[in-house]
């Protein structure tokens, strides 16, 4: 016999199973040509019925991971006050690596410089473009587990008060590459920051410690656990590419009296973006309190914040109809206040249902993510932004093909029940501000589109 918990996520994943069987038949009916119809995006600008009784209102996920091996792939330094979410804010942890080898002459031969890297992630970049930043760096003194999972609010501050390096009263140059010279030959290198490090303390670090230290990644992670980086901004979120190759640690020497060469670390393989979010006295901590649930506005944030829950009543009336598309649409418009260019909206949405109390993604959802690629999940599901004008207003239109999901609601009698959240949830500070059921202008709908 298998143990209770295997025989219920074994039945959990033929339920499944079952349903995206049922999609794909549901689906073979309509079309001889299978891959191009599940494939097929008519959906997104569909028109039906949108007559239906809808109400949104917060929803707080718990337990939501913040860091283990391999996650997060964004990472950000800095501090944003938000005109809707309150405060935002991250530094950065993350452990020194290196290629074990026996060429270790830089422990003991002249040092010109020690910088550090740090790639930037343009298109991640989140508040005033020209604010001003200072970067610090410091040493870990607690050690980054692999094996951890970091979770929702678990703040870290472990390291060393004296500063390591620091870049103080700049305007991060997110568009031009760097360039200097090694030996006489020119390098450039993608848009990035270089910061000098004290040269004599971390050097002073490392040749403090046994040579047996250099042998092994545990070895040397268990001496130096890492380095902190952390910025004044208050305006900006400055995303950095940690996991490129670009960002490291370039120790400048002279391996002969007339020669230049380097040693580097790079950066990893444990790493924390801490991403914070402080909503006091926000919009969306009274949308969260339930104090300003008027159903004009509802919120969706970043950084682990504030989701929204739809509820959508079960309706006699569906069992009636012969419903080729079910699509979800939210509508986030572009306010004065509210500029998409510095307070960015999350390119990608999910809904997951949450009748069960825990949440998971709706079955569309899940069957989308089986196509293994961004550009097909958003073909068949949806949740991408749709930047379209009305009346002479900027807007963002937020739909999602939930056939697969109000089907299952539909033969089942019950109601459809789920939250809208961001699919990068604790990794990026994007946040949406969205219509509620009873905005004037852009109110949530639930379309049904009815076949001929």
């Amino acid at each position: 016999m298998l143990p209770t918990k295997l025989r219920d996520l074994f039945r959990q994943r033929i339920a499944v199973i079952v349903i995206i069987i049922a999609i794909l038949l549901q689906t073979c009916n309509k079309s001889s040509n299978l891959g191009s119809d599940l494939l097929s995006d008519e959906w997104i600008n569909a028109s039906g019925l949108d007559t239906f009784s809808l109400s949104m209102e917060p929803y707080v996920q718990d337990s939501l991971v913040y860091a283990s091996a391999g996650f997060p792939n964004i990472f950000f330094a800095g501090s944003v006050k938000d005109p809707y979410f309150g405060m935002l804010e991250s530094e950065i942890y993350t452990q020194l690596y290196f290629a074990i080898t026996n060429e270790t002459d830089f422990l003991t031969r002249p040092i010109d410089s020690v910088v550090l890297s740090l790639r930037y992630d343009s298109t991640s970049y989140f508040g005033q473009p020209d604010a001003l930043n200072s970067i610090h760096v410091h040493t870990l003194t607690d050690t980054l587990y692999l094996s951890k999972t970091y979770y929702k609010n678990e703040v870290i501050h472990h390291y060393d008060p004296n500063e390591l390096g620091s870049v103080k009263n700049f305007i991060p140059n997110l568009r031009d590459s760097v360039k200097f010279n090694i030996n006489s030959v020119e390098y450039a290198y993608a848009p990035q920051l270089r910061i000098p490090l004290d040269t004599a303390k971390f050097m002073g670090i490392l040749r403090a410690f046994d040579d047996s230290v250099f042998t092994s990644l545990t070895y040397f992670t268990n001496a130096f656990p890492g380095i902190a980086i952390h910025s004044d901004a208050t305006q900006a979120l400055l995303a950095i590419a940690l996991t490129n190759t670009d960002s490291r640690i370039t120790i400048y020497y002279n391996p002969t009296d007339t020669t230049k060469g380097t040693f580097e670390f790079n950066l990893g393989l444990m790493r924390i973006s801490t991403n914070r979010n402080y909503n006091a006295g926000s919009r969306a901590e009274q949308f969260e309190l339930g104090t300003n649930l008027s159903d004009s506005l509802s919120y969706i944030g970043g950084f682990g914040g504030v989701d929204t829950r739809i509820k959508i009543p079960y309706h006699k009336s569906w069992d009636s109809l012969l419903v080729n598309y079910a699509v979800l649409e939210l509508v986030s418009p572009e306010q004065p206040t509210d500029p998409s260019s510095i307070y960015k909206r999350p390119p990608v949405l999910n809904l997951k249902e949450v009748s069960s109390g825990k949440p998971v993604s709706i079955v569309d959802a899940l069957y989308a993510s089986s196509f293994n690629n961004t550009s097909d999940f958003i073909r068949y599901f949806g949740g991408a932004p749709i930047q379209s004008v009305i009346n002479g207003e900027t807007v963002y239109k937020y739909r999602f093909n939930i056939t697969g999901y109000f089907t299952e609601m539909k033969k089942q009698k019950k109601d459809l029940d789920i939250i809208a959240t961001s699919l990068a949830k604790t990794q990026s500070p994007n946040r949406l501000v969205v219509g509620g059921p009873k905005h004037e202008r852009y109110p949530a709908k639930l379309i049904l589109v009815l076949s001929q």
